[in-house]
């Protein structure tokens, strides 16, 4: 994988990482995916951290993100303040799985300890 390949991930992830949720989630069906989500969210990024530094290998999850957009879609939108947690939720999805996408589609070198 070349150095500018590399960049653009962590561009890439720092851009993500800028996208927060809001400190309070007063809908509890988000906050409950939210934490989900979390744990979601840390496992994808270490694979994609562990590519980049050829200590790991290449774990598509993609399905689970597209399965969190399908529990977002199906929450109550006429609930009171769930439009920007929403958004931000929808953001974040879309933006890690452009990271993911950008992952499998780099050639990485896996280097074993």
């Amino acid at each position: 994988m070349s150095a500018m390949d590399k960049e653009k991930i962590f561009e890439k992830l720092r851009n993500y990482h800028e996208e927060k949720f809001p400190s309070k989630i007063e809908n509890v069906e988000i906050s409950a995916l939210r934490d989900e989500f979390q744990i979601l969210e840390e496992k994808t990024v270490s694979m994609i951290l562990s590519l980049v530094y050829g200590r790991g290998q290449f774990t598509d999850s993609s399905t689970s993100l597209t399965a969190f957009t399908v529990k977002l879609g199906a929450i109550n939108k006429e609930t009171k303040n769930v439009d920007k947690s929403m958004n931000v939720f929808a953001t974040k999805i879309q933006l890690l799985g452009n990271i993911v996408e950008m992952a499998k589609n780099s050639s990485f070198n896996f280097k074993p300890a």
